[in-house]
């Protein structure tokens, strides 16, 4: 029986227990109670304040805006003036001007734009001035300059403004002796008009189409080719000019009235290519309608440096070289000098050729089966060998120049008929000079090799070249040669006193590569870097057995110089037929 003590203890427990278990009880979401109290009259009274408030504010804000849409005055939006004045003195309009996107006009245009900046922001406008821009530069070549600008103008800034006042700020300016923008020129005050931009109907402003009449150039026809008739630049080697040239000479007529001047550079010798030069200017070549070829610019600078200070000064500004172009493939004519490779270096040609490597190298073909070859030695003439034409009937020959591969055609290569044949009459050889049907354009691919002087003789230090055909690729390929003593040459033909024996330089013969009859023999000057031909062989030399060095058997010459000069500068052979 438990005892009093233990009771009273677990009795109290209970009553623990029950107590925690109504606490828990009350945690429990449904028996969760909240007070709310109620709102006052005060607070009922500033709600109701505060939305009144918010209302009226938002009457308010939609007044002002009909206000200000329907029944305020309109603000003036930017103004836009044109204007123009025409420059008599300081400044010059060139062609170049009419052009926005060349870079004089836009250096030019930012001058003057910055000057109208400067004027107008000094002046009582500064604060409503916005600015100008300009719209064309116009005049008549190398006469006076019209500027035609437009001028920016708010009006909520300035209480009056109109296109007297922008005119009296840049005559007031222009009138004054110590005026800093417009110091170093000299404006016509009558040529000052400014009107506002809505006035102006069409591209030219009214004040201005009195000057538009008179500095507009008048439209050129169409440039048409025709025949050069000037006698004393019949030497030139194209046949077709156009009119005016640069010298604005309308006809052969105005030119021949002109040329006393240009006769005395060429007499003068200040320069080895003044005539041609000269000519070109005078009679520039026609390639087509509208289309003429000047020199080129490295060709006028290497003019004007020998002969510029001999030029009248009209014509030294007529010859500006920045005005004519850049060599970029027969765009333009280059200095005429022979013996010239695109490298000048000639330890950097491959054995391969390149277009260009030897350019006065010329195919001759027979009824269009490659013979023999043959060298440039100018416009007109080929130097060859005339056992090519030995026991040939009349056949149709062509000269084909600026080729490196027999198979194979490119753009610089040209193609002449070949009209007459000079034999030399020097005893024992056999070179002969072919005329061709025309003349050759001299280029960096196409051009004549350089004879060389009558004492110019081979040595066994001379660095020499010929050209053969590779058999197998029909490809022309350099051929190191050097003089070897005439006995080696004595077993393989008759020699005389006009000939010249060589072998090749290095090693072996590879046997890749045949030179035909006709083909030269040329030595570069180590000090100019131009070749000269020096001999033609006047037979196909093949390749020998075993790969044996074989020796080569040349015609000289130095011994047929005076015959090729009077060759050259004779006609009497212009309708020779082969």
């Amino acid at each position: 029986m438990p005892s009093e003590s233990s009771l009273s203890s677990t009795s109290s427990s209970t009553r623990d227990f029950k107590r925690a278990h109504r606490r828990s009880m009350l945690s429990t979401g449904s028996d969760i109670q909240f007070t709310r109290k109620k709102l006052t009259h005060q607070y009922k009274l500033g709600c109701i304040i505060i939305a009144i408030f918010l209302i009226l504010l938002l009457f308010a804000a939609g007044a002002v805006y009909v206000g200000f849409s329907y029944y305020a005055e309109q603000l003036p939006g930017p103004l836009v003036y044109r204007g123009t004045f025409r420059i008599t003195d300081g400044d010059v309009y060139t062609n170049e001007l009419a052009d926005p996107s060349s870079r004089k006009f836009k250096t030019r245009s930012r001058d003057y734009r910055e000057r109208l900046n400067l004027l107008y922001r000094r002046s009582p406008i500064r604060h409503g001035f916005g600015g100008s821009e300009i719209l064309a530069l116009d005049g008549i070549e190398n006469k006076d300059l019209v500027i035609h600008f437009t001028l920016n103008v708010d009006p909520v800034y300035i209480k009056e403004v109109d296109e007297d006042l922008l005119e009296n700020i840049i005559l007031e300016d222009i009138r004054q002796g110590d005026s800093i923008v417009f110091k170093d020129v000299k404006i016509e005050e009558a040529s000052v008009n400014i009107r506002p931009n809505g006035e102006i109907t069409n591209t030219t402003p009214p004040s201005t189409v009195a000057f538009v009449e008179t500095t507009t150039q008048p439209v050129r026809p169409p440039r048409e080719c025709v025949q050069t008739t000037l006698p004393y630049c019949s030497k030139m080697s194209y046949r077709t000019t156009s009119y005016p040239n640069i010298f604005e000479h309308e006809s052969v007529e105005d030119v021949d009235r002109n040329i006393i001047p240009f006769r005395e550079l060429v007499d003068a010798e200040c320069y080895n290519h003044t005539y041609q030069f000269v000519c070109n200017v005078l009679q520039p070549y026609c390639l087509k309608t509208d289309v003429s070829i000047l020199p080129c610019r490295s060709f006028c600078r290497y003019f004007m440096a020998g002969c510029g200070s001999r030029l009248p000064e009209d014509l030294r500004q007529r010859l500006d070289c920045s005005n004519f172009v850049e060599y970029e493939g027969d765009n333009c004519l280059i200095e005429p000098d022979c013996g010239v490779q695109k490298l000048q270096n000639t330890q950097i040609f491959t054995k391969t050729a390149n277009i260009g490597d030897w350019p006065w190298h010329v195919v001759l073909f027979k009824d269009h089966v490659h013979i023999c070859d043959g060298t440039l030695i100018s416009p007109s003439w080929v130097a060859t060998t005339s056992s090519c034409f030995q026991g040939q009937p009349k056949a149709e020959w062509v000269a084909r120049l600026g080729s490196v591969r027999l198979s194979l055609t490119h753009p610089s290569v040209v193609e002449r008929r070949v009209i007459g044949l000079v034999k030399s009459p020097v005893e024992g050889s056999t070179i002969a000079l072919v005329k061709l049907d025309r003349p050759v354009m001299i280029t960096e691919n196409v051009r004549p090799i350089c004879l060389p002087k009558r004492e110019t003789e081979m040595s066994e230090t001379s660095e020499c070249n010929t050209v053969g055909w590779s058999r197998d690729t029909e490809q022309l390929k350099r051929i190191q040669v050097r003089v070897t003593s005439m006995r080696k040459c004595e077993n393989i033909s008759i020699s005389s006193m006009n000939s010249v024996c060589a072998e090749v330089a290095y090693g072996q013969e590879n046997c890749h590569e045949e030179e035909f009859a006709g083909s030269p023999v040329m030595c570069v000057n180590p000090t100019t870097s131009t070749w000269s031909i020096v001999g033609i062989t006047n037979w196909k030399i093949a390749c020998s057995r075993n790969g044996m060095v074989r020796p080569r058997m040349y015609d000289k010459i130095s011994s047929n110089i005076n015959w090729i000069q009077d060759t050259l500068n004779s006609d009497e052979y212009k309708n020779d037929d082969i």
